[in-house]
């Protein structure tokens, strides 16, 4: 953060200029979702703009079958939205020029972003979260002389487990393959060796199907307790509100997530507190990813102006109140978010973010 602001003060002749492109209005109601999003966004704003930059903001309300679209384009840096990936694709066929594009919360904005050089996927794949996971796991490990890869799947997820083995695959490590159930137990118990008596389990839980994984995580805060085991998982375990959270942290269970907030960070404290100020409301989950998303685009732009997508590969992590950035190239394509948060459910019944 210090180092941005500082490169800020050497740049302010650039006047930073985007708009915010979303279906504000369903119908004749408003969209909540996007407005608070809109709202962390003009957070951002004054923000920089009380730390001298001249910041502009064109919001867009998006209505199929508008004209103003691509003179919009023209006039802006980049535009942050809108939030589908169907109206996404709608934008970037109708603008017709390089202006980047941000997809801000859709996943699946990655298929555009795949081929078009100008989008910008914020939002991290579920391969980032696995990739991140077995690099946590071998730093949580080094001083092991054995340790004992298990992948825990069920046959409902197997697009996840090919996932999975091939990140395996790919840092050369050896590992077991369990089975979980609905019903049953995970089975080639013995042949995974949980526990094991000399050295520590690793066990990746390879679940996305939410009753399966329900049953995993169970099994895991029981295993967990009788041998050295190690558990990690992605971010789907949080959004499951039939997971017991007693469970998680009776399992010490690792979770990579592209979204969580650390209330304990004192940047965390002044934004709750300022936002109440402003709107009388708690800040959402989109309000908390509009002010990340501006400032790290704010940033980037008043830094490298149109070289933003060309030079921000090279950047470190940097991270939000709700989200971590670290952005990647894809071969003929635009750019995606790899940046996942550690968070453990520790066994003494506290979460963490682990830095």
């Amino acid at each position: 953060m210090q180092r941005y602001l500082a490169l800020l003060f050497f740049i302010l002749y650039f006047n930073v200029r985007f708009a915010v492109l979303m279906p504000f209005t369903s119908g004749t109601r408003q969209d909540d979702n996007n407005m608070d999003f809109y709202s962390g966004v003009l957070m951002a704003a004054k923000k920089y703009g009380d730390a001298g930059l001249d910041i502009n903001i064109d919001a867009l309300d998006l209505k199929r079958g508008q004209t103003a679209l691509p003179s919009a384009a023209d006039s802006n840096g980049f535009i942050l939205g809108p939030m589908k990936c169907e109206d996404i694709s709608y934008v970037i066929d109708l603008i017709d020029t390089l202006t980047p594009v941000i997809s801000p919360l859709d996943a699946k904005a990655i298929e555009l972003a795949g081929t078009r050089p100008n989008v910008v996927e914020a939002a991290t794949q579920q391969q980032d979260q696995y990739r991140e996971a077995l690099e946590w796991a071998k730093e949580e490990t080094a001083a092991q002389r054995i340790v004992n890869y298990v992948v825990i799947t069920c046959e409902q997820d197997t697009a996840l487990l090919k996932t999975v083995r091939a990140l395996m695959d790919e840092y050369g490590l050896r590992y077991s393959i369990c089975s979980c159930g609905v019903q049953k137990e995970i089975t080639d118990w013995e042949n995974c060796r949980i526990p094991v008596e000399v050295g520590v389990n690793v066990a990746i839980l390879a679940i996305n199907n939410e009753a399966v994984l329900n049953n995993a995580v169970r099994n895991m805060s029981i295993y967990a307790k009788e041998g050295n085991t190690l558990v990690f998982t992605g971010s789907k375990v949080r959004s499951y509100e039939t997971i017991p959270v007693e469970s998680l942290h009776k399992a010490g269970v690792h979770v990579l997530c592209p979204y969580f907030v650390d209330y304990h960070a004192p940047e965390t404290r002044v934004f709750i507190h300022n936002y109440r100020d402003l709107y009388h409301m708690e800040p959402s989950q989109y309000a908390y990813q509009g002010y990340d998303l501006a400032c790290y685009m704010i940033r980037g732009y008043a830094v490298y102006g149109k070289e933003w997508m060309n030079a921000m590969e090279s950047e470190p992590v940097t991270d939000g109140i709700q989200t971590s950035f670290k952005m990647k190239r894809i071969e003929n394509g635009g750019l995606r978010n790899t940046a996942v948060r550690r968070v453990l459910y520790d066994t003494d019944y506290t979460v963490k973010l682990i830095k």
